[in-house]
C-alpha cells in the first residue's frame, strides 16, 4: 500500500529588500507591485529590490514570525532566510524530500547578491 503524498500548498509573497534586510513581506494578491517597484527605485541608495517568493505556509510563517519582532537584526535574518531558499543546497535538500522548494525572483539580481549589508547605506 502506497502512502498518500502530502500536498503542500504554495503561496506567492512579494516585498522590498535592501541593505538593511526585508522591508516588507506581503501576499501577492494584497500587494501593489507597481508601488513596490516605485518605492524600491526611490531608494536605490539602499540597494532596494523588489522580490517575489513562492513558498509554503510554514516557510511564510517563519518569515512573518521573524519580522514580528521588529528589530533591525530580524529584518536581516528574514532576508538571509529567503536568500537561503534560493540556494542550490536548499533546493537539493527539498527535492530529496519530495517537497517543491521555494522559488525566488528579484528585480535586480546584482543588488540582491550584495544585500544585506548595512555598510552599503550611505546614510548609515
Amino acid at each position: 500500500m502506497q502512502k498518500a503524498k502530502k500536498v503542500v500548498k504554495q503561496k506567492v509573497y512579494v516585498g522590498i529588500a535592501d541593505c538593511h534586510g526585508i522591508e516588507s513581506f506581503i501576499p501577492e494578491e494584497k500587494a501593489n507591485v507597481g508601488i513596490l517597484q516605485v518605492r524600491a527605485s526611490a531608494n536605490m541608495q539602499r540597494h532596494a529590490v523588489v522580490f517575489k517568493v513562492t513558498c509554503n505556509e510554514a516557510e511564510a510563517s517563519q518569515i512573518e514570525k521573524i519580522l514580528a519582532h521588529g528589530e533591525r537584526n530580524d529584518f536581516v535574518m528574514a532576508l538571509r532566510k529567503i536568500k537561503s531558499w534560493a540556494s542550490d543546497e536548499y533546493a537539493r535538500l527539498c527535492g530529496a524530500n519530495g517537497v517543491k522548494s521555494p522559488l525566488v525572483e528579484v528585480t535586480n539580481a546584482k543588488l540582491w547578491k550584495n544585500i544585506p549589508n548595512h555598510k552599503l547605506d550611505p546614510f548609515n
